[in-house]
């Protein structure tokens, strides 16, 4: 009879050593798993966030590809982009609406402006432009003027709108304002006189033009329809006596004419 030689080696050294006891498997009970849950949860909206957060950020969705401009008729549609300041490729979330229509009603011609944001990625600049009546000119500078007065940059050329030189004033900003009823009493005037096209404007005299023969008119800026009465009256008169003139005025309490 063989006997079977003990085995030897590292295995046999493991398999001889005594093995601890580790007691029975023990389940969490309801009340632990109850008492965790709040800490499973938290890890969860963690995680939640910070995958939404990676996505927002790395989203083609949320960056700029478009910006929308509605309402303008005269400003150019690329420098109402530039002075908003939102360029293509800029991050939504960094668009502050609010600072975005600050900086378009700083432009004189921009009466009023709203900014929405949609996505994917576009932007929509809504404004209401300044509407020009009347054509102003101090010196070089050319401006237009809306019906509350106010002076901004002009945009071209009005072919239908009356033009008024400004005679004793250095320069203007845009921006500034005429009186709201001298742009009033222009308005009146251009429809009593249609064939002026130019009048002149300045403090001490009011406003005044220049007729075809050269001579000059005077009518001050108060009760204008009336003194247009008066002036075709007077110019009636001078006619039958036959007298030409070279100035009328009709901006003091009684008329005056120089030869």
């Amino acid at each position: 009879m063989v006997n079977a030689r003990p085995a030897s080696g590292p295995r046999a050294a493991e398999a001889a050593r005594p093995r601890a006891w580790r007691g029975p498997l023990v389940i969490p009970g309801r009340s632990q798993i109850r008492a965790l849950a709040p800490r499973l949860w938290g890890l969860l909206a963690l995680a939640f966030w910070g995958w939404l957060a990676l996505w927002v950020s790395l989203s083609d969705a949320y960056y700029i590809s478009r910006v929308e401009v509605l309402g303008n008729e005269f400003l150019p549609t690329e420098r109402l982009v530039q002075e908003a300041g939102v360029p293509e490729g800029y991050h939504i979330f960094f668009v502050n609406p609010a600072a975005v229509r600050a900086r378009l009603l700083a432009l004189p011609g921009v009466r009023e402006a709203e900014v929405r944001c949609h996505l994917p990625g576009r932007v929509t600049l809504e404004v209401v432009e300044r509407k020009p009546v009347l054509q102003w000119r101090v010196g070089a500078e050319q401006f237009w003027v809306d019906e509350e007065g106010v002076l901004f940059p002009a945009e071209g050329a009005l072919p239908e709108a009356v033009t008024v030189v400004e005679v004793d004033r250095g320069a203007r900003q845009p921006g500034e304002r005429v009186e709201p009823g001298l742009v009033q009493g222009i308005g009146e005037l251009a429809a009593l006189l249609p064939e002026v096209t130019e009048f002149e404007y300045s403090r001490a005299n009011g406003l005044g033009f220049r007729m075809a023969d050269g001579t000059r008119v005077f009518l001050g800026t108060e009760a204008l329809p009336y003194r247009v009465q008066i002036l075709k009256r007077l110019l009636e008169e001078l006619e039958v006596r036959g007298s030409s003139v070279s100035e009328i005025h009709l901006e003091y309490r009684y008329p005056a004419v120089r030869p």
